[in-house]
């Protein structure tokens, strides 16, 4: 399996983490319920977030112990958005 991964386009500003970290939480799931379906664990998690001027930020760790527990990718996930 190639890759599996979700995005969305936020109609607002998301000017706080906590709101941030909702969305992620959302996304993060959708992916997690499709690799446990597939009956599979991924790698690593990469994000890329686009601002309103289009500019992107992305960061992707070295792989790590193979999971498809919606947790353990959320807070990598959250890691990540902290780093950019």
């Amino acid at each position: 399996m190639k890759g599996i991964g979700n995005s969305t386009t936020i109609k607002f500003d998301v000017e706080d983490r906590e709101t941030a970290y909702k969305i992620l939480l959302s996304l993060v799931e959708s992916v997690a319920q499709r690799l446990r379906k597939a009956r599979n664990c991924c790698m690593g998690v990469s994000i890329e977030i686009r601002n309103s001027g289009l500019f992107s930020y992305s960061r992707q760790p070295k792989p790590r112990v193979p999971t498809k527990v919606t947790s353990e990718i959320y807070e990598i996930a959250k890691e990540l958005f902290d780093e950019c």
